[in-house]
């Protein structure tokens, strides 16, 4: 700043020049700083978003395969009580034979009630062997439904059947 004749400061136009030359300058650099440091920091971060997922993925596997053990030692622990099956062909055969019985002693029931008697003689068949009672039991209980059971049923169904008819 000059002092003109009058003892009041005027600027001088070159020197206020020189000091926007500057600060655009200083601006400029300080512009270019910061976009420096921008890449580096985009770089930073992808590096960090890649560790990041590399550590995910590692969690996850790892908590995949110590559920796998978990399940393995839990299974071994918890050895389930084997449940006496019928041996497949031999022990059907049988079944169905004497599910045919079943069916062929219906043949005295209603139709309209036939299913229902067979379903309910069936299951209990079923479930004996399933019970592992042996083989002998499920022919009495066969006898037993063919002489006592099936002969009575059918005469109160029948006549169960005649009162309400008449």
């Amino acid at each position: 700043m000059a002092i003109d004749q009058g003892g009041k400061q005027v600027s001088n136009p070159r020197s206020e020049a020189t000091n926007y030359d500057e600060e655009l300058s200083r601006i400029d650099a300080s512009i270019a700083d910061l976009k420096n440091r921008e890449i580096q920091y985009a770089a930073e971060r992808s590096q960090l978003e890649a560790k990041i997922q590399a550590a995910k993925l590692q969690r996850d596997i790892l908590a995949h395969d110590n559920s796998k053990m978990t399940a393995r030692k839990l299974s071994k622990k918890r050895k389930k009580k084997k449940v006496k099956r019928p041996r497949a062909r031999a022990e059907e055969r049988k079944l169905n034979g004497l599910f045919g019985l079943i069916h062929l002693m219906s043949a005295l029931l209603p139709s309209n009630l036939r299913g229902r008697y067979i379903e309910e003689w069936r299951g209990e068949l079923y479930d004996m062997r399933m019970e592992g009672a042996p083989w002998r039991n499920c022919v009495i209980q066969v006898v037993v439904i063919a002489l006592q059971a099936v002969p009575r049923l059918a005469v109160t169904l029948r006549q169960a059947v005649r009162k309400t008819v008449d």
